[in-house]
């Protein structure tokens, strides 16, 4: 969550966070979500859990693991300003721990293989417009 008068970082909403909104307020009915009225500011942790992006990864581990936390951002700073730059999760640690080789770690990283905006657009465009077209037919 952004501070709104300055736009830094006040929070972090988590799947920890979401699944107590969720189970410390039971719906009331079947198609009533449970944290319907509330607001990111009223589940999220404060302040946002960060490392300096060279730490060694065994170190940013170690301390995801002593301070509970699930995810850690990884923070740049340039021209007075610092902001994430990168998040380390546990999803992340796990899929290195199994992987068996660099390429099935290849969608990671900023030197990952991934398509432009428009390529995506385009793609997610013409997926709707057969569908659509199927529907027709």
């Amino acid at each position: 969550m952004l501070d709104p008068e300055d736009g830094n970082a006040l929070g972090v909403v988590g799947q920890d966070e979401l699944v107590r909104a969720y189970t410390n307020r039971p719906p009331t009915t079947v198609d009533q979500l449970p944290s319907s009225d509330l607001t990111a500011a009223d589940v999220m942790h404060e302040g946002v859990p960060q490392a300096p992006a060279n730490i060694p990864l065994t170190a940013a581990v170690q301390f995801m693991q002593d301070q509970h936390l699930r995810v850690l951002f990884l923070m740049h700073h340039a021209g007075g300003i610092e902001y994430p730059a990168a998040s380390l999760s546990y999803n992340h640690i796990l899929r290195h721990l199994a992987a068996r080789d660099e390429a099935e770690l290849s969608d990671l990283g900023i030197r990952a293989e991934r398509q432009t905006p428009l390529e995506t657009f385009i793609q997610k465009r013409d997926a709707a417009q057969r569908k659509s077209d199927k529907r027709i037919n």
